[in-house]
């Protein structure tokens, strides 16, 4: 197998599969000792996508990919004071829309917080 990079990564051509297969995909494979699932995210602890160790690599969905590279945007913005406020806001007749601008939050967030689903 030869090695290249695309994209920084390093990747091999298999001649068995006829495919270039990603080298830090494959190291994390075989560190786990299956097949990994097309949903199956590799992130790189220390940042270097070069450094394909096996000790470097973590095996995460992409939702837990995305919170590694983007904490602030999952992290929670209301409190349950906050849940309190909005539903007596609802209950005076405020609309949607209006409390979804105060709380500064997608207006189906609001929907869900007064309909008692999971926000």
């Amino acid at each position: 197998m030869r090695t290249v990079k695309m994209n920084d990564y390093k990747r091999k051509w298999n001649n068995t599969t006829r495919r270039w297969v990603y080298e830090h995909r494959e190291v994390a494979a075989q560190k786990i000792g299956r097949k990994l699932f097309s949903h199956e995210q590799i992130h790189h602890i220390d940042g270097d996508i070069q450094n394909n160790t096996p000790e470097n690599l973590y095996i995460g969905t992409n939702a837990t990919h995305c919170k590694i590279h983007n904490p602030a945007k999952y992290r929670r913005k209301l409190t349950e004071e906050n849940v309190v406020l909005i539903r007596q806001l609802r209950k005076a007749g405020k609309l949607l829309t209006e409390i979804a601008k105060i709380f500064n939050v997608e207006q189906s967030t609001i929907s869900r917080i007064c309909s008692g689903e999971r926000w």
